[in-house]
């Protein structure tokens, strides 16, 4: 069984942060997405327990989040939205070479979500089946909140703001919410521009959803107060896939990993790997 925390220079020269954890024998391999402002460190717990179980878990500290972002400039910015999944290609098509006999999961949480989404609908190589968790296809701002960034974005894109997320709203465990506050690799002023690149992406990807095949396992809090638990559910049933799931749990907030009682939560994530490994 082996951890590691390495760098890896993508095909398109972007050096990206990573941590990885390998079975000695591994069932199947996941490639995991992580969300809004934060960083694969936030995984460690998910990686060992796929780990315990004989899956191998990848994940890489998107552009401008965590330890990719090279500098105080780059933190919390980002170009455009398919640069994600750019990234996300080459990252993926980095760790399956030596792997190519293992089926292969996607695993997104919230933003990390929405990016699965669009990569299993748009691009899909190096990919078996899919799991998302909170995914971001609807972002939640009134009207003026929208309007205020529309404009804000063509005066000055570069400009930030401060974190629209309350850490209070992620989880009902205090501690880990506490954590979330002070850790300096989850940024707390995103730009202008990487917040409008996400509601673009957002709202984008309603002209893919229809485009998915794949086998998916869809997760959302029932009382998710950062991204509309409606969006999952509307798009679930767009999603052609013959083999899909959703879970919707009761008065759980955004990060259902995270949750106070998140034994189900892990048990399905498990099934849905096994079923399909």
């Amino acid at each position: 069984m082996v951890y590691k925390e390495s760098v890896l220079k993508l095909q398109n020269d972007l050096e990206v942060f990573y941590r990885s954890w390998e079975p000695d024998s591994p069932k199947a391999l996941v490639i995991g997405i992580h969300g809004f402002a934060e960083h694969s460190g936030r995984y460690i717990k998910f990686g060992e327990w796929l780990q315990s179980k004989g899956f191998s878990f990848f994940i890489y500290d998107l552009r401008g989040h965590g330890k990719t972002a090279k500098d105080k400039s780059e933190f919390g910015d980002i170009d455009k939205f398919y640069q994600f999944l750019e990234d996300t290609q080459y990252f993926v098509s980095e760790i399956k070479n030596g792997r190519e006999n293992l089926k292969t999961a996607m695993f997104g949480h919230s933003m990390g979500g929405l990016i699965t989404l669009h990569y299993i609908s748009r691009i899909k190589k190096n990919i078996d089946f899919a799991i998302t968790s909170g995914a971001a296809t609807i972002t939640k701002a009134d009207p003026f909140s929208k309007l205020f960034l529309y404009a804000m974005y063509y005066i000055n894109k570069k400009s930030r703001v401060n974190l629209p997320i309350k850490a209070s709203n992620l989880t009902h465990d205090t501690e880990l919410y506490k954590t979330y506050l002070t850790d300096n690799l989850v940024f707390k002023r995103p730009t202008v521009r990487l917040i409008y690149q996400l509601a673009q992406g957002s709202k984008e990807i309603w002209r893919y959803l229809n485009e998915i095949d794949m086998p998916i396992l869809m997760m959302h809090g029932g009382s998710d107060k950062v991204v509309p638990v409606e969006g999952t559910t509307k798009a679930y049933k767009i999603i052609n896939s013959k083999d899909k799931s959703l879970k919707v749990y009761p008065g759980f907030y955004h990060e259902v990993l995270n949750e106070l009682n998140n034994e189900k939560v892990y048990e399905d994530v498990m099934n849905w790997l096994k079923t399909h490994s």
